[in-house]
């Protein structure tokens, strides 16, 4: 803070302890809108503004061991944050994209890392897990060198992982798959064709429950089980003008007004309050922290389909609880152009990620016996298994756009000197690869 022409320097430092004595309720908050314009004169690419809201992360969400996120519009320049509370240790951190994986090392004394990457898409999302409980946050742009933060290219620590090679086996194999790409994705893994086929229908997993939490038969939230919303909004440098604007153009159909916007955050029944909660969550960032929220069946349909809101980004979940007395059973998940069967002994709750918005937006289809009770919802549930992996695609044009994707991401990645190529080829990685 610098002094004014005609301001002493004794009335300026007295201004200064008073200012930092307030409670941080009382600073102004910075403008969304300056940070972008600052952003902009740097040519960061959005990496300014996003680092300005993740500051306060630690602040606003509990450490956990598991992040997620879904990068949204054409690919550009990214950025993942890891963070943990304690640094007198080396921590670890595993990243997961589709069928690659990288495996970070934070040293004992860092405060945090950058891993960043020159290529995103929507879909597959970006998970993390945590060798203890901490924070990562996702952004955009590059970062700047000046703020002399260390920075690991994601692209040199990228290896592909077993599911990989899993994807490209039942593609190989697969009943629906013609003989090009058979041959293709044989190559890719290095298989030999031979006669035997694999009908994706026959796909099943066993749901291996491994969390440390219980979790009830019958999932439901209340209005009053939410997170600090306010706090949320402060965080994310937004007014309640701009939160309600964002809002109502989410779904026009249900516009917020400020007034309601303010009641709400002061606890106060409002009406639609499951959907303020969903697309809070969604302008926040919060990834399914702050709504945990039911959605209802369709009607109208003899089968269980699940509408998810068209702007909904992140979590969601599905709980199976098997009555008294029957037994367990191979269970189906469709979505779109996805499957998934997992068999199902007891009562659970899986989870997994709807990754964009957008006019393409299928109801996720429940497959049971006639006697089980299932439920649906958006949200982060504690204690759900995760179910991203093993899904496939049941239409030959979704395998081969999966497989072209996996293709030209790896191809790229092999141009910018990965120890590894596109066909499974091992190769030496250049020395001045090295990362210090």
């Amino acid at each position: 803070m610098l002094a004014g022409p005609n301001v002493e320097p004794d009335t300026w430092i007295t201004n200064l302890s008073r200012y930092e004595s307030l409670s941080s309720s009382s600073h102004r908050n910075p403008n969304r809108e300056v940070l972008r314009q600052i952003d902009d004169c740097a040519g960061a690419g959005g990496a300014l503004e996003d680092l300005a809201r993740a500051i306060s992360t630690p602040k606003i969400f509990r450490a956990s061991r598991s992040w997620a996120h879904n990068f949204q519009g054409q690919s550009r320049p990214v950025w993942i944050w890891i963070r943990f509370p304690d640094t007198t240790e080396k921590r670890e951190a595993q990243l997961r994209c589709g069928n690659i994986s990288a495996q970070v090392e934070i040293p004992a004394g860092e405060s945090g890392i950058f891993v960043t990457s020159e290529y995103s898409a929507p879909n597959p999302p970006i998970l993390a897990e945590l060798s203890q409980p901490g924070w990562v946050n996702f952004g955009r742009g590059d970062i700047p060198s000046a703020l002399g933060v260390k920075v690991v290219r994601g692209f040199e620590i990228m290896r592909k992982t077993s599911r990989l090679l899993k994807f490209m086996e039942v593609i190989a194999k697969s009943t629906i798959s013609d003989g090009e790409l058979k041959d293709n994705a044989a190559s890719f893994v290095g298989l030999s064709r031979g006669p035997d086929q694999l009908s994706l229908d026959s796909e099943t997993d066993g749901v291996a429950i491994v969390s440390d939490y219980e979790w009830p038969s019958h999932v439901r939230f209340s209005q009053h089980e939410r997170c600090d919303f306010r706090n949320l909004r402060l965080s994310e440098l937004l007014s309640v003008e701009q939160v309600a604007r964002l809002a109502t153009r989410m779904d026009p159909s249900l516009p917020l007004r400020e007034s309601t916007l303010i009641r709400f955050e002061q606890g106060v029944r409002v009406k639609e309050w499951r959907s303020i909660q969903q697309r809070l969550d969604v302008i926040y960032a919060a990834d399914g922290r702050a709504a945990n929220v039911l959605v209802q069946r369709e009607s109208g349909s003899a089968d269980l389909n699940y509408k998810f809101p068209d702007f909904w980004i992140g979590p969601v979940w599905v709980s199976f609880a098997i009555p008294l007395g029957s037994k367990g059973s191979v269970v189906q998940l469709k979505w779109g152009g996805w499957q998934r069967m997992l068999t199902v002994d007891e009562d659970v709750t899986v989870s997994f990620r709807k990754s964009q918005d957008g006019s393409e937006n299928f109801p996720l289809g429940v497959v049971v016996p006639l006697d089980w009770l299932v439920q649906c919802g958006t949200g982060r549930l504690d204690g759900s298994v995760d179910l991203n992996d093993g899904w496939v695609p049941n239409k030959v044009s979704f395998l081969n756009q999966k497989f072209n994707e996996i293709r030209a991401v790896l191809g790229r990645s092999n141009e910018d000197h990965l120890p590894f190529d596109p066909f499974g080829r091992e190769v030496l990685p250049p020395r001045d690869s090295t990362i210090d």
